[in-house]
Protein backbone atom coordinates (compact mmCIF):
# COMPACT_ATOMS: atom_id res chain seq x y z
CA UNK A 1 0.00 0.00 0.00
CA UNK A 2 1.12 3.47 -0.99
CA UNK A 3 2.42 6.81 1.50
CA UNK A 4 -0.30 8.34 0.13
CA UNK A 5 -3.37 5.98 0.37
CA UNK A 6 -2.10 4.68 4.14
CA UNK A 7 -1.92 8.25 5.01
CA UNK A 8 -5.92 9.31 3.52
CA UNK A 9 -7.19 6.34 5.46
CA UNK A 10 -5.49 7.72 8.63
CA UNK A 11 -7.36 11.04 7.62
CA UNK A 12 -10.75 9.73 7.04
CA UNK A 13 -10.25 7.49 10.60
CA UNK A 14 -9.91 11.10 11.82
CA UNK A 15 -12.70 12.69 10.67
CA UNK A 16 -14.77 10.06 11.34
CA UNK A 17 -13.73 9.86 14.72
CA UNK A 18 -16.46 9.76 18.01
CA UNK A 19 -14.36 11.51 20.28
CA UNK A 20 -13.67 15.52 19.91
CA UNK A 21 -11.50 16.82 22.57
CA UNK A 22 -10.30 19.87 24.25
CA UNK A 23 -6.54 19.99 24.41
CA UNK A 24 -4.14 21.94 25.36
CA UNK A 25 -4.17 24.24 22.16
CA UNK A 26 -7.17 23.84 20.96
CA UNK A 27 -9.88 21.02 19.74
CA UNK A 28 -9.23 18.22 18.32
CA UNK A 29 -10.61 14.69 16.86
CA UNK A 30 -7.56 11.89 18.62
CA UNK A 31 -7.00 8.69 17.09
CA UNK A 32 -4.57 6.03 19.61
CA UNK A 33 -2.33 3.92 18.32
CA UNK A 34 -2.21 4.61 14.96
CA UNK A 35 0.62 2.98 12.81
CA UNK A 36 1.95 3.88 9.33
CA UNK A 37 4.30 1.38 7.40
CA UNK A 38 6.51 2.80 4.32
CA UNK A 39 8.72 0.77 2.24
CA UNK A 40 11.96 2.82 2.05
CA UNK A 41 13.04 0.51 -1.04
CA UNK A 42 16.39 -0.27 -1.63
CA UNK A 43 19.97 0.41 -0.99
CA UNK A 44 21.08 4.24 -0.91
CA UNK A 45 24.42 3.88 -2.54
CA UNK A 46 23.04 4.13 -6.84
CA UNK A 47 23.89 7.65 -8.09
CA UNK A 48 20.40 7.46 -9.06
CA UNK A 49 19.43 7.83 -5.77
CA UNK A 50 17.02 5.86 -3.39
CA UNK A 51 13.30 6.16 -2.80
CA UNK A 52 12.02 8.61 -0.67
CA UNK A 53 8.96 9.15 1.17
CA UNK A 54 7.17 12.37 0.42
CA UNK A 55 3.11 12.76 -0.10
CA UNK A 56 2.04 14.05 -3.32
CA UNK A 57 -1.71 14.33 -2.00
CA UNK A 58 -0.59 17.84 -1.16
CA UNK A 59 2.46 20.00 -1.57
CA UNK A 60 5.51 19.26 0.85
CA UNK A 61 8.44 21.39 1.24
CA UNK A 62 10.94 18.75 1.55
CA UNK A 63 13.77 21.11 2.13
CA UNK A 64 12.43 22.23 5.03
CA UNK A 65 11.92 18.90 6.31
CA UNK A 66 15.15 17.88 5.34
CA UNK A 67 16.94 21.11 7.23
CA UNK A 68 14.97 19.98 10.50
CA UNK A 69 16.56 16.92 10.27
CA UNK A 70 19.98 18.38 9.65
CA UNK A 71 19.21 20.79 12.58
CA UNK A 72 18.50 17.80 15.03
CA UNK A 73 21.23 15.71 13.67
CA UNK A 74 23.39 18.40 14.15
CA UNK A 75 22.45 18.83 18.00
CA UNK A 76 21.79 22.34 17.00
CA UNK A 77 19.23 24.21 19.31
CA UNK A 78 19.60 27.60 17.47
CA UNK A 79 16.41 28.46 15.53
CA UNK A 80 18.74 31.00 12.98
CA UNK A 81 20.26 28.15 11.31
CA UNK A 82 16.10 26.93 10.36
CA UNK A 83 15.29 30.62 9.46
CA UNK A 84 18.12 29.96 6.71
CA UNK A 85 15.40 27.84 5.11
CA UNK A 86 12.44 29.80 5.85
CA UNK A 87 11.52 27.66 8.77
CA UNK A 88 9.54 29.83 11.24
CA UNK A 89 7.36 26.95 13.43
CA UNK A 90 9.50 26.53 15.99
CA UNK A 91 9.61 30.26 16.65
CA UNK A 92 7.06 30.31 19.02
CA UNK A 93 9.08 28.37 21.33
CA UNK A 94 12.29 30.46 21.02
CA UNK A 95 13.51 32.06 23.76
CA UNK A 96 15.27 35.94 23.72
CA UNK A 97 18.53 34.51 22.28
CA UNK A 98 16.73 32.63 19.65
CA UNK A 99 17.46 29.05 21.35
CA UNK A 100 15.00 26.19 22.23
CA UNK A 101 16.83 25.02 25.07
CA UNK A 102 17.00 21.00 26.06
CA UNK A 103 14.95 20.37 22.58
CA UNK A 104 15.30 17.66 20.19
CA UNK A 105 18.99 17.77 19.06
CA UNK A 106 20.08 18.28 22.84
CA UNK A 107 18.47 15.32 23.72
CA UNK A 108 19.40 13.71 20.33
CA UNK A 109 23.55 14.53 20.85
CA UNK A 110 23.96 15.41 24.31
CA UNK A 111 21.44 13.52 25.97
CA UNK A 112 21.63 14.53 29.75
CA UNK A 113 24.73 16.80 28.50
CA UNK A 114 26.87 13.99 28.46
CA UNK A 115 25.37 11.12 25.99
CA UNK A 116 25.57 11.66 22.27
CA UNK A 117 22.84 9.14 21.18
CA UNK A 118 23.92 8.89 17.50
CA UNK A 119 27.42 7.47 18.14
CA UNK A 120 25.64 5.19 20.65
CA UNK A 121 23.11 3.93 17.96
CA UNK A 122 26.04 3.16 15.77
CA UNK A 123 28.34 1.38 18.15
CA UNK A 124 24.85 -1.26 18.88
CA UNK A 125 24.27 -1.21 15.38
CA UNK A 126 28.38 -3.18 14.83
CA UNK A 127 26.76 -5.77 16.81
CA UNK A 128 25.04 -8.74 15.22
CA UNK A 129 21.69 -8.53 16.48
CA UNK A 130 21.42 -5.92 18.93
CA UNK A 131 18.14 -5.08 20.34
CA UNK A 132 19.24 -1.87 21.64
CA UNK A 133 19.40 0.40 19.15
CA UNK A 134 17.20 3.37 20.77
CA UNK A 135 17.29 6.88 20.59
CA UNK A 136 15.05 8.75 23.42
CA UNK A 137 13.66 12.16 23.31
CA UNK A 138 11.85 11.53 26.37
CA UNK A 139 14.12 13.25 29.25
CA UNK A 140 11.82 13.25 32.39
CA UNK A 141 14.89 15.29 34.49
CA UNK A 142 14.84 17.79 31.90
CA UNK A 143 11.24 18.50 31.09
CA UNK A 144 11.12 21.54 33.52
CA UNK A 145 13.24 22.93 31.49
CA UNK A 146 12.05 22.33 28.05
CA UNK A 147 9.55 25.22 26.10
CA UNK A 148 7.59 22.24 24.17
CA UNK A 149 8.47 18.37 24.82
CA UNK A 150 9.68 16.81 22.07
CA UNK A 151 6.41 14.65 19.89
CA UNK A 152 8.23 11.86 18.55
CA UNK A 153 10.36 10.70 21.58
CA UNK A 154 12.16 7.82 20.37
CA UNK A 155 13.95 5.67 17.54
CA UNK A 156 14.74 2.02 17.42
CA UNK A 157 16.95 0.35 14.92
CA UNK A 158 17.09 -3.14 13.85
CA UNK A 159 19.07 -4.68 11.19
CA UNK A 160 18.21 -8.20 9.43
CA UNK A 161 19.97 -10.05 6.92
CA UNK A 162 21.52 -6.78 5.67
CA UNK A 163 18.41 -4.38 5.99
CA UNK A 164 17.85 -2.02 8.30
CA UNK A 165 14.19 -1.55 9.75
CA UNK A 166 13.27 1.66 11.73
CA UNK A 167 10.58 2.47 14.31
CA UNK A 168 9.66 6.05 15.09
CA UNK A 169 7.22 7.04 18.26
CA UNK A 170 4.46 9.53 18.56
CA UNK A 171 3.64 10.63 21.83
CA UNK A 172 1.46 13.31 20.12
CA UNK A 173 1.01 13.32 16.08
CA UNK A 174 -0.46 16.44 14.24
CA UNK A 175 -1.95 14.81 11.31
CA UNK A 176 -2.39 17.32 8.36
CA UNK A 177 0.71 19.83 9.31
CA UNK A 178 3.30 17.81 11.37
CA UNK A 179 3.17 14.05 10.49
CA UNK A 180 4.17 14.48 6.67
CA UNK A 181 7.31 16.24 8.13
CA UNK A 182 8.19 14.57 10.88
CA UNK A 183 7.82 11.13 7.50
CA UNK A 184 10.85 12.87 6.28
CA UNK A 185 12.90 13.64 9.30
CA UNK A 186 12.24 9.75 10.29
CA UNK A 187 13.24 8.66 6.77
CA UNK A 188 16.22 10.53 7.34
CA UNK A 189 17.60 8.86 10.37
CA UNK A 190 16.85 5.40 8.51
CA UNK A 191 19.21 6.45 5.37
CA UNK A 192 21.75 7.91 7.90
CA UNK A 193 22.31 4.63 9.71
CA UNK A 194 22.05 2.78 6.68
CA UNK A 195 24.58 4.31 5.08
CA UNK A 196 26.87 3.92 7.79
CA UNK A 197 26.32 0.57 8.06
CA UNK A 198 26.01 -0.44 4.41
CA UNK A 199 22.84 -1.99 4.49
CA UNK A 200 19.74 -1.60 2.29
CA UNK A 201 16.62 0.05 3.60
CA UNK A 202 13.98 -1.93 5.04
CA UNK A 203 10.85 -0.41 6.47
CA UNK A 204 9.88 2.75 8.30
CA UNK A 205 7.03 2.18 11.24
CA UNK A 206 5.53 4.99 12.68
CA UNK A 207 4.04 4.62 15.85
CA UNK A 208 1.60 7.06 16.91
CA UNK A 209 0.40 7.12 20.39
CA UNK A 210 -1.78 10.06 20.09
CA UNK A 211 -2.59 11.14 16.39
CA UNK A 212 -5.26 14.00 15.98
CA UNK A 213 -6.47 16.39 13.51
CA UNK A 214 -7.23 19.43 14.41
CA UNK A 215 -11.01 20.53 14.38
CA UNK A 216 -9.28 23.66 12.43
CA UNK A 217 -8.13 21.66 9.69
CA UNK A 218 -11.30 19.42 9.42
CA UNK A 219 -12.05 20.93 5.61
CA UNK A 220 -8.67 21.24 4.53
CA UNK A 221 -8.54 17.54 4.95
CA UNK A 222 -11.78 16.93 3.38
CA UNK A 223 -10.15 18.73 0.24
CA UNK A 224 -6.98 16.27 0.50
CA UNK A 225 -9.44 13.14 0.90
CA UNK A 226 -10.80 14.19 -2.08
CA UNK A 227 -7.40 14.25 -4.49
CA UNK A 228 -6.20 11.23 -5.77
CA UNK A 229 -1.91 12.19 -6.06
CA UNK A 230 0.67 11.90 -8.04
CA UNK A 231 1.88 8.75 -9.55
CA UNK A 232 5.71 9.50 -8.44
CA UNK A 233 8.94 8.25 -7.40
CA UNK A 234 11.20 10.54 -5.44
CA UNK A 235 14.51 9.87 -5.34
CA UNK A 236 17.19 11.10 -2.56
CA UNK A 237 20.21 11.97 -3.38
CA UNK A 238 22.70 12.60 -0.76
CA UNK A 239 25.73 14.27 -1.50
CA UNK A 240 27.47 13.98 2.27
CA UNK A 241 26.72 11.81 5.37
CA UNK A 242 29.68 12.30 7.18
CA UNK A 243 30.50 15.31 9.81
CA UNK A 244 27.99 18.07 10.51
CA UNK A 245 25.30 17.88 7.45
CA UNK A 246 24.26 20.38 5.44
CA UNK A 247 20.54 20.27 3.63
CA UNK A 248 22.23 21.43 0.62
CA UNK A 249 23.90 18.70 0.60
CA UNK A 250 20.81 16.55 0.02
CA UNK A 251 18.86 16.78 -3.25
CA UNK A 252 15.14 15.03 -4.34
CA UNK A 253 13.90 14.40 -7.67
CA UNK A 254 11.23 12.78 -9.66
CA UNK A 255 8.92 14.53 -7.01
CA UNK A 256 5.52 15.86 -8.66
CA UNK A 257 2.35 16.86 -5.88
CA UNK A 258 -1.06 18.15 -6.29
CA UNK A 259 -1.19 22.01 -5.33
CA UNK A 260 -0.30 23.06 -1.32
CA UNK A 261 -3.16 22.74 0.80
CA UNK A 262 -2.70 26.05 3.44
CA UNK A 263 -3.99 25.80 6.69
CA UNK A 264 -3.36 27.37 10.17
CA UNK A 265 -0.57 26.35 12.38
CA UNK A 266 -1.43 25.62 15.73
CA UNK A 267 1.42 25.47 18.25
Amino acid sequence: MGLDIEYKMLVERALQSRYKVKSRNGYIRPLINEQLTINLGESIFGKEGSLFPILTTKKIFWKKAIAEFCWIFNGETNIDFLHKYGIKWWDEWANLDNEINYSYGHQVRSFNSRVDQIKYVERELEKEHSRRAHITLWNPSELPHQPLPCCYTGFDFYKFNGELHTVMNFRSSDIFLGLPYDIIVGAMFAYYFAHKQKLSLGKLHMSLSNAHLYVEHEEQARELLDRTGRYCKPKLIAKNWDGKLDPDDFEVTDYKSEPLIEAKMIC
